[in-house]
């Protein structure tokens, strides 16, 4: 259950950037449904005690990443893609 709701706080991130990015909701819209899902990224991150190991090592890994602001990018900066597909296309893994 803790790493689908962690899923699913990246999954709306990225439609809202599609929302975004199609027209669907205005910079305004955009910012705070940012930070209302960076709340939820936070007090996810923050919760305790978590009922597997699994859990606190995915919470853990995450945590780092949230710190060196390394998850947010696309929110913060609409013109960087939420995901690396094209680069992973470019190079041919996909």
């Amino acid at each position: 259950m803790y790493g689908q709701r962690l899923e699913q706080v990246f999954r709306e991130g990225i439609w809202l950037h599609r929302d975004l990015t199609t027209g669907g909701c205005t910079r305004e819209d955009y910012a705070q449904q940012s930070e209302s899902l960076t709340l939820r990224l936070d007090a996810l991150l923050n919760r305790a005690p978590l009922q597997s190991k699994a859990n606190e090592r995915l919470q853990q890994g995450i945590m780092k990443q949230h710190v060196l602001d390394r998850l947010w990018q696309f929110l913060k900066h609409p013109d960087i893609p939420p995901t690396n597909n094209a680069a992973d296309r470019a190079c041919g893994l996909w």
